[in-house]
């Protein structure tokens, strides 16, 4: 399925301004975040993920990141058939605060005890969105994990602000420790029916 390309990336497409204008978003609602939760179950695990998060269905942020998702889909030749988009999820990873391997795939598709809209879906795709200037913030690196050999690839390109990251969701991933300052980034998954 990966093909030619596992990942693609967009380096600093938003401007500072949208990017302000995301977290700035964001803060208002700061007040119903919770701690990141991993797993099937969805538990939280600060050995595996430590992380702050909260969710919003704002329309106007899919309409900021949903075209370079669908351009990523069909330039990176995946084409995968993706037909909704999970609530977007804004994360903040202050001093110490990271998020180990993982993928973003679950273990089976949503069932009935999920919103209606994604029953019977899998996550097939994911994006990534830095929000941060990297002068403002130490550690917090994206790193990939491809194939057997497991090697750590480390992606700095996607550290700067603005830039976009799209992904097969089964790819492992992980963001290193932050040590100083504080990140803030943007996640969404991209639906669709299991693979076939």
């Amino acid at each position: 399925m990966l093909g030619k390309y596992q990942y693609w990336l967009y380096q600093e497409q938003l401007d500072k301004k949208t990017c302000a204008k995301i977290v700035k978003h964001f803060d208002k609602i700061k007040h119903k975040s919770f701690k990141g939760k991993v797993g099937i179950k969805s538990k939280v695990n600060k050995g595996v993920r430590d992380s702050n998060v909260v969710f919003s269905n704002e329309s106007s942020l899919y309409s900021i990141i949903g075209p370079y998702i669908d351009n990523a889909n069909i330039r990176a030749g995946w084409n995968v058939d993706v037909d909704w988009n999970e609530t977007i999820q804004f994360s903040v990873y202050n001093k110490k605060q990271h998020y180990d391997w993982h993928t973003d795939s679950l273990e089976a598709p949503y069932g009935k005890e999920s919103a209606k809209m994604y029953q019977g879906k899998i996550r097939k795709l994911s994006c990534c969105v830095s929000l941060t200037d990297p002068k403002k913030y130490e550690g917090g690196e994206f790193y990939f994990s491809f194939g057997k050999d497991k090697t750590p690839i480390k992606i700095p390109e996607f550290k700067k602000q603005g830039s976009l990251l799209v992904f097969p969701s089964f790819i492992f991933h992980k963001v290193t420790p932050v040590t100083k300052g504080t990140r803030h980034s943007l996640v969404n998954w991209s639906l669709g029916a299991p693979w076939r």
